[in-house]
């Protein structure tokens, strides 16, 4: 399913956004139109320190999108990223090892995941997962690994 675009900047920020829209910042690389079972960035993925959801996009499949970022700290604007649809959350943030706050994930309507199995797996800065209490995932089958080797919590 066609998600919308994405960008990365000089400054380390991908910014993904349902227009094309170019902000006025050096751009590191222009990835365009993608597919939420395809994200263009995996091959960058160690130069992205904040992920910046611009406007409204929606996706179905949010499986290892964020997987090794290893310098993501920031998450910004994730109640624009429409994830009510989406089953698999599996390895979405795997090995995001400098990521320690995940506040932004606290309005995610999660209710329709089924596998979450290695969401959150070696976030080892990872502190405080009080965000997500709020979150529904009776419908969840897989949290094998979720939060594993999250020394911080």
């Amino acid at each position: 399913m066609k998600v919308g675009y994405a960008v990365l900047y000089n400054n380390e920020e991908l910014v993904i956004s349902q227009n094309h829209t170019i902000l006025s910042k050096t751009i590191y690389k222009d990835y365009g139109e993608f597919e939420d079972t395809s994200v263009p960035w995996k091959n960058d993925s160690k130069r992205i320190n904040k992920v910046n959801i611009l406007d409204q996009v929606k996706s179905n499949c949010m499986k290892q999108w964020f997987y090794d970022c290893t310098n993501l700290t920031s998450l910004i604007d994730f109640k624009n990223l429409d994830v009510s649809d989406c089953e698999d959350f599996s390895w979405m943030f795997t090995s995001c090892t400098s990521l320690q706050d995940i506040s932004a994930l606290e309005s995610w309507n999660v209710s329709n995941g089924t596998d979450f199995s290695y969401m959150f797996y070696n976030c080892t800065s990872l502190q405080d997962i009080s965000a997500l209490e709020s979150w529904n995932v009776s419908n969840g089958t897989d949290f094998s690994y979720m939060f594993y080797y999250c020394r911080s919590l």
